[in-house]
């Protein structure tokens, strides 16, 4: 039997000729296919079983306001709270000490323990408890300027402080001293950010509780104006006037910013030389609202007055996700951001915005409010992975 006869190709392949000119015709046909897919912007079929993006970097900060109401409740409250936020993976505890012109704790020479925790030291309980845990405190002032509240919707019950210092007291376009809260029905009244002594009540008090305490850093609250109608009031006019005579073109806009950019440097100064290792993080208003409040954080991040920028932003993921985006593009690189994110969401709302907000690049997120936190299930830590006591 021949051997290269039972080594040649089938009867009805194509002759050798014929088969070179179709190899060349479907080669050409190829390189026109590959050349009009460069041209209009497309590119091959990736192949199957591509290399994975890589996954959201995860967030180092897992904090949450601590309000006054758990507090209240007594050691045995604050301690349960602490156990499931360490459960949870919370990493930072932000308490409440600053609030309707009292302080939470006892023995200050500056403002009165507020009524409700009279006999006992909460502030005391939440750092030695959460330390126990493992969770970092940095004390938040919750009302800032803001000095005084009161529901019976008197434009006169101003609290002690700004009836002790009249001069301290703000005042709107009308004149008016109380400015209308109409969600929680309550009148606000808050201290001048032109009024160097406020100014300087106000570092003395966040000084107080680092000297009394072992913190590991702070959360201010409120560093702003009520909004652009506030600081008509005699004493401000008097000072900008002044300002004016100094510098023709100043604005009364520039001037209320310059105030607060003002306060943020001496306090940051006063802060950093009494606790250089604790890092300052101020609760600010989204985009869409800090200009009319006067509170240009990322100025204080570019001046280096503020280490973590808080920004509230308090709805649906949606809207969060495009205020959000706003303040990391607006931060100098690097700037530290924490999304305050709003836990009366609902579970699914909240889970969605912690995952935007690690998609956004954010060092951490923030709770409000511990309340509706407690209701919820939500963790950051896997199913599985916690601890439990």
């Amino acid at each position: 039997m021949n051997r290269l006869h039972l080594a040649r190709e089938p009867a009805d392949d194509p002759p050798t000729i014929v088969r070179d000119f179709m190899m060349k015709r479907l080669l050409t046909l190829f390189i026109l296919l590959f050349a009009f897919s460069a041209a209009s912007g497309q590119t091959p079929a990736p192949e199957s079983n591509p290399t994975p993006s890589a996954p959201a970097k995860e967030l180092e900060i897992r904090a949450i306001w601590l309000n006054r109401m758990i507090m209240k409740k007594g050691p045995e409250e604050i301690k349960a709270f602490l156990d499931d936020a360490a459960k949870r993976g919370i990493t930072h505890i932000f308490p409440n000490f600053w609030f309707h012109g009292c302080v939470i704790y006892p023995g200050s020479n500056l403002a009165p323990q507020h009524p409700d925790f009279g006999g006992w030291d909460p502030m005391k309980v939440v750092v030695e408890e959460s330390h126990a845990r493992g969770l970092k405190v940095w004390p938040w002032s919750e009302y800032g300027f803001f000095t005084h509240y009161n529901n019976t919707l008197n434009d006169e019950d101003c609290g002690w402080l700004l009836t002790h210092h009249p001069d301290w007291k703000m005042q709107d376009d009308q004149g008016k001293t109380g400015l209308l809260n109409e969600g929680l029905k309550v009148m606000h009244f808050s201290m001048n950010p032109a009024n160097p002594d406020a100014c300087d009540f106000l570092i003395k008090l966040h000084l107080d509780i680092a000297k009394r305490y072992p913190i590991d850093g702070i959360n201010t609250d409120r560093i702003r104006y009520m909004n652009e109608k506030w600081g008509y009031d005699p004493f401000s006019k008097r000072v900008f006037a002044v300002a004016k005579e100094v510098n023709p073109t100043l604005t009364f806009d520039q001037w209320r910013k310059d105030n607060i950019n003002a306060f943020e440097r001496k306090f940051a100064t006063a802060w950093r030389a009494a606790n250089p290792d604790k890092p300052i993080s101020a609760a600010v208003n989204p985009p869409s609202m800090y200009q009319a409040k006067f509170q240009y954080f990322d100025e204080w991040m570019k001046e280096g007055t503020l280490d973590y920028a808080v920004p509230m932003i308090y709805g649906n993921t949606n809207l969060m996700k495009s205020e959000l985006k706003k303040v990391v593009e607006m931060v100098p690189p690097g700037g530290r951001v924490i999304a305050g994110i709003d836990a009366a969401a609902g579970e699914d709302e909240f889970a969605r915005q912690v995952e935007a907000a690690k998609e956004l690049g954010v060092v951490g997120v923030c709770v409000w409010n511990d309340d509706a936190w407690q209701k919820m299930k939500y963790s950051f830590v896997p199913a599985g992975q916690q601890e439990t006591k």
